[in-house]
């Protein structure tokens, strides 16, 4: 009842709607509709497919581009065995209410569980740590479409979630909070976003101090205004 799913007939009535809302019956392919429900899976897949193919052209070159690097302590951090505390924080820091992967498990599962599982967890860790890989078949995820619109048509009104399985959670987040540690001494004082501490606009509100300053002291300089466009 605390979080409104109620085994109640309004409930059920809403399931049903959102799932016969959701369901892809039919898409628009170049002019045509496409009922069939093989076909419609076929072209979905090979749309997704080409989207995701990579593309050379686009990569981007790294080559005799110097980074700084992180000495000492801060390597041998990184590259520890991970503790029981440090994966607990990792769970407890994911949001409960994600999409489950494939097994229909989420993370708020793990942490109401934690006492009962922490040691497979634990173990599943280990695992990872020596091997450096996932086993075949643990990392399989599905892919589900999203509308955009409100009667979407074609693919590219779709946008494509994979749930993925909570132990990958868990592991790529006690990665990242580590990496969370030293991220500010390897990444240039440059980058302004997608930092903590660093703001998307800080970049703009430089820029405008020093337009105001040059015209206040009435100095010469040269402004460049990149415009991106979006296709």
């Amino acid at each position: 009842m605390k979080q409104g799913d109620l085994n109640t007939k309004f409930f059920h009535t809403s399931v049903k709607w959102r799932r016969a809302k959701n369901e892809l019956h039919e898409v628009l392919e170049n002019g045509q509709w496409c009922e069939n429900k093989d076909e419609v899976k076929k072209k979905v897949r090979e749309f997704f497919e080409a989207r995701f193919v990579r593309n050379e052209e686009l990569s981007i070159k790294l080559d005799n581009v110097r980074f700084k690097s992180t000495f000492g302590e801060d390597n041998q951090m990184l590259v520890d065995v991970f503790s029981e505390k440090e994966i607990r924080e990792a769970v407890w820091s994911c949001d409960s209410s994600k999409s489950p992967g494939l097994n229909g498990f989420n993370i708020g599962f793990i942490k109401f569980c934690w006492d009962f599982i922490k040691m497979d967890i634990m173990a599943a860790v280990k695992d990872f740590e020596v091997n450096g890989k996932w086993p075949r078949g643990s990392n399989v995820y599905f892919l589900c479409l999203i509308p955009k619109v409100e009667n979407p048509q074609q693919f590219a009104e779709f946008r494509p979630i994979s749930p993925v399985g909570c132990l990958y959670k868990i592991i790529s987040k006690a990665l990242s909070l580590r990496l969370k540690k030293v991220i500010s001494k390897v990444i240039d004082f440059k980058q302004s976003a997608f930092l903590k501490g660093r703001g998307l606009l800080d970049s703009m509100l430089v820029a405008n101090e020093v337009l105001n300053e040059v015209k206040r002291k009435k100095k010469m300089g040269i402004f460049l205004r990149w415009i991106l466009k979006r296709h």
